[in-house]
């Protein structure tokens, strides 16, 4: 392959990702929620992780230090619209053609994470693909669903921001350091971990389709893995997910789930 030229995704398999999701975003009384595809309402992942998986302890400032902003983002909850700008532009160009995500006009950070992963070699397939857990009624949205390689999936938890110490652990009101609740007790309880803890159970919930995993098998992908990306106003950092978090997904499910 020529240098600068990226490898093209295998044909059928954004049709076949698309086909086979179990559900799809939805609202309920004005709020986000997904539904499967007889229409039962299933929890979203975010606040049962910050309940039942992670410490009742506080993060220090180190972690929570702000991203420069500005603009538009000045202000209160300016993170958190920013934030959500991002990933919906992120996940509409995910969705569309390699022209018009050459031709449209970006957000910094948006641009930031395509670049991000074109030198990880990962080939956009599509965004917000929804996974699901039908017994427990669970369910989240990855962010971007890529290809590496001739026979691997990567799911993308995106996170836009987090420019302070990710690996600064919460501490409990005595000062000690804090790790998660069953099951990764021996896990810190700081930022990195919180996503990577997401992603692992975005991980699990998408290896779960069975009959997924075997089309795609037919289409020559063997393996499906994980990372967190974060960008913010100085680049970004790429974590692959352990192979920890990804063994305790299913164990991670059931226990946000009670």
């Amino acid at each position: 392959m020529r240098a600068g030229l990226q490898q093209m995704v295998k044909r059928g398999l954004k049709s076949l990702l698309k086909s086979t999701s179990p559900g799809k975003l939805s609202t309920l009384i004005g709020k986000a929620c997904f539904r499967d595809h007889d229409k039962t309402v299933h929890r979203g992942i975010t606040k049962l992780l910050s309940k039942r998986l992670f410490s009742k302890g506080k993060l220090p400032w180190e972690a929570l230090m702000g991203d420069f902003r500005g603009g538009a983002w000045c202000g209160t909850s300016g993170g958190r619209r920013r934030g959500s700008a991002v990933d919906s532009q992120v996940s509409r160009l995910a969705n569309s053609s390699d022209s018009v995500r050459r031709s449209s006009r970006k957000l910094k950070l948006t641009a930031t994470a395509l670049e991000s992963l074109r030198h990880h070699k990962m080939k956009m397939i599509m965004g917000q693909r929804v996974v699901l857990d039908g017994k427990h009624r669970v369910a989240t949205a990855v962010d971007v669903v890529c290809q590496r390689g001739d026979d691997e999936i990567v799911l993308v938890e995106l996170k836009s921001g987090y420019a302070g110490d990710r690996t600064a652990a919460a501490r409990d009101p005595k000062g000690k350091l804090c790790k998660m609740n069953t099951p990764c007790r021996r896990a810190a309880d700081n930022l990195l971990n919180r996503h990577v803890s997401q992603a692992a159970v975005g991980h699990s919930l998408f290896v779960g389709e069975t009959e997924t995993l075997n089309k795609l098998s037919k289409l020559g992908i063997k393996h499906v893995s994980a990372v967190v990306l974060y960008v913010n106003s100085t680049g970004s950092d790429i974590y692959n997910v352990p192979e920890y978090w990804l063994k305790r997904g299913k164990r991670i499910v059931a226990c946000i789930s009670k």
